[in-house]
This record gives C-alpha cells, sequence and structure tokens, in this order.
C-alpha cells in the first residue's frame, strides 16, 4: 500500500530542507500529501520550562524576552524553509487529489513528542532528520507514539533515495524487522537497484535469510541474501559498512528491539546507527 499521508518534522534547522526533500522524494510519483509539523512555543510556557525539580527558577524579564525572540526566529525559519522549498519545487497547496503532491504546514503550540503522538498515527510515513550526536526527541516519540514507520534523513550524504540506488535491509527474526519489511515494501517495489537482506552472523546461516526473500518475491520484488559474519565493532558498525560498501541509498532496519534506555547505557545497534548513519534509514518499532 502506498505512503499517501507523509508527515514531516520541522525544526527551523536548515536539516529542514533534506527532510521536505526526502518526502518530496517519496510523494510525487503517487501524488501523496506531505503534512510539515512544526512545535511552537507559548511565551506563557517558558517559566514552566525552566522549572529545575520542582524548584522556581527566577527568569528576568529580559532573559523571557530573548527567549520569545529566538523562539520567533526559529519559528520564522520553518515557515521560511517550508515557503522556499515549496516554490522551488513548484508545490500548489492545497491541489487537487491526483495532480501531483499537495502539501500543509501545521505550525502548533506544544511540544514536538505530543504533537506526534497527536498527528502521527494517521500518518502512512513520519519524516524526520537523523538526530547524530543530538537531541532525539522528536525521532523517538516519532518511533515509539505513533506505530507508523519514520525515514530519518542523516545532516550529511544523501537525503533522497535515487530509483536506481541499492538498498540495504537489515534482518533479525522478530517483530521489529518484521514491520520495518513490511513498512519499506512501497519503496522497495519501486527500486531499480540490487536489494540486499542482510543477516549479521555465521557464516552457515544463509538459510534464515531465504524466507525473506520469498517473501520478497511474493510482492514482485526481487532481492539477495547475504549473510555477513560477525565481527568486532558490532552490528551497528557492520550494517552500515556493507551498506557504504555496496552504495546503498537506503537502510531498512527494526529498531531497539531490546530496551531502549539499555540500548542508551550500554550502547546497541539502533542507537550506533542513530548516530553514525550518512543515508537514509528507515525504522520500525
Amino acid at each position: 500500500m502506498p505512503f499517501r499521508i507523509i508527515l514531516t518534522v520541522l525544526t527551523g534547522a536548515e536539516s529542514d530542507l533534506r527532510v521536505l526533500d526526502a518526502a518530496l522524494d517519496i510523494a510525487r510519483p503517487i501524488a501523496a500529501r506531505i503534512t510539515a509539523l512544526y512545535a511552537d512555543t507559548d511565551p506563557d510556557e517558558i517559566p514552566a520550562a525552566y522549572m529545575a525539580d520542582g524548584m522556581g527558577v527566577y527568569i528576568t524579564p529580559e532573559f523571557q524576552q530573548s527567549l520569545e525572540i529566538q523562539f520567533a526566529e526559529r519559528r520564522e525559519a520553518a515557515s521560511k524553509h517550508f515557503d522556499d522549498w515549496k516554490h522551488r519545487n513548484r508545490i500548489d497547496a492545497p491541489g487537487t487529489p491526483g495532480s501531483g503532491p499537495t502539501t500543509r504546514l501545521h505550525i502548533e503550540l506544544g511540544a514536538m513528542p505530543e504533537l506526534l503522538q497527536e498527528h502521527g498515527p494517521l500518518a502512512d510515513l513520519i519524516v524526520t532528520a537523523l538526530p547524530g550526536n543530538g537531541e532525539s526527541m522528536a525521532l523517538e516519540a516519532a518511533m515509539f507514539r505513533t506505530g507508523r514507520p519514520v525515514l530519518a534523513i542523516p545532516a550529511v550524504g544523501h537525503a533522497t533515495i535515487a530509483q536506481t540506488a541499492p538498498i540495504a535491509v537489515a534482518w533479525k527474526r522478530g517483530p521489529e524487522s518484521a514491520r520495518a519489511l513490511a513498512a519499506a515494501l512501497p519503496i522497495l517495489s519501486r527500486c531499480a537497484g540490487e536489494i540486499s537482506v542482510l543477516g549479521v552472523g555465521e557464516p552457515d546461516e544463509p538459510k534464515n535469510l531465504t524466507p525473506v526473500v520469498d517473501y520478497l518475491a511474493m510482492h514482485g520484488i526481487k532481492a539477495r541474501g547475504r549473510t555477513v559474519p560477525d565481527r568486532a565493532g558490532g552490528t551497528g558498525a557492520i550494517l552500515l559498512e556493507e551498506a557504504g560498501r555496496h552504495g546503498a541509498g537506503l537502510l531498512v532496519m527494526g529498531a531497539y528491539s531490546h530496551n531502549r534506555w539499555r540500548e542508551l547505557a550500554l550502547g546497541g545497534v539502533t542507537h550506533h546507527v542513530l548516530k553514525y548513519a550518512r543515508l537514509p534509514v528507515l525504522f520500525a518499532h
């Protein structure tokens, strides 16, 4: 089933344009709707945001005014990014369904995790920026609060998914990988490049990938299974290395098959990919 409604997360950073471009790459062939969401801050809520352990923190009028200016500048930047992107790509909004992609910009008061929890479940796909070494609340909220697949776009490298670029699908038996595989079908079905199903493990385990290749074949998608020997560095590093070696334009994988806090504390596959990916990653939890 194609992605008819794509929700993009805007932050006012330059990454907004990469996120919107990635969404358009998916939306354009099927005339999907792209909804851009920006979480604005209510000036009256600024003091509440600076409470520490229940103890009041005094905010001077000058400091509050500077915060209001910062929030306004960020909001205006997000709106400008959206308008510039729409103009550059000659997208009219609203448009007639079926005539091309349509777009909407929602600027709403509130925290992004709560807004994603409200809007995300009624989207077919959520597109946001990879956090890298920075804050990841929006991406994790998209994963854990919406039940929808999340396409995460890196700050550097490719933002869009070229139809001719290879795609790497990370496979580990479990519900997260199964959901990611099913969610990626609309993208995999239009891929003209090689599709590799990657399993990290012992060399004598390629039979574990045969059912995945057969599943894709039943959906009209040709893929090959490839078992990659486990080695030092961890599964996340191996997957990114293999994807890069074969020029993949997208990595598909399940997210947080282990406890999220355990991964953050001890390191894990999802945590490593979030931090170091230089290609778009389609996650499902």
